[in-house]
């Protein structure tokens, strides 16, 4: 996390209108470094300090997942990596409080529901454990593929 905080330091000091980070678990603690045992996107924002919009992302995926991320006050905004793959009206469905509409897999079935590029949808049946779960079937670790 030392490394990280010297390159967030650097950042701030440009014209940048918001920093994206994109980390496994939002609420994921710095395990060694500045800010030991602080969650590492608080320990981001309280540096930067209002200087530039900060952008969560990290595995949220339900509705409670976005809601305890948005009410941490940890960040501006939060983003979705594998949700919004998973959804692609998972805005809509948060708006709307349709939380339980929400896919947790992907279902190899329905490709067109998801409107991914061919490539990607690809790489997503390949079933990483860093692309969306496909349901009914485990994931495999990258050093497997």
């Amino acid at each position: 996390m030392t490394e990280t905080m010297k390159l967030v330091r650097e950042l701030i000091k440009r014209p940048l209108q918001y920093l994206s980070i994109s980390q496994k678990n939002f609420f994921q603690k710095t395990r060694r470094g500045e800010g030991a045992g602080i969650e590492r996107i608080k320990v981001i924002h309280d540096e930067i300090g209002g200087k530039m919009a900060l952008i969560g992302v990290g595995g949220l995926k339900k509705e409670s997942d976005f809601n305890s991320a948005i009410n941490s006050g940890f960040c501006e905004f939060v983003g979705a990596g594998i949700a919004s793959m998973l959804n692609p009206d998972l805005g809509i469905l948060l708006e709307q409080k349709k939380g339980e509409k929400i896919n947790l897999e992907l279902d190899p079935e329905h490709p067109e529901y998801y409107k991914m590029a061919p490539q990607l949808w690809k790489w997503c049946l390949f079933g990483l454990d860093w692309m969306p779960p496909i349901k009914a079937r485990p994931q495999k670790k990258e050093e497997e593929k």
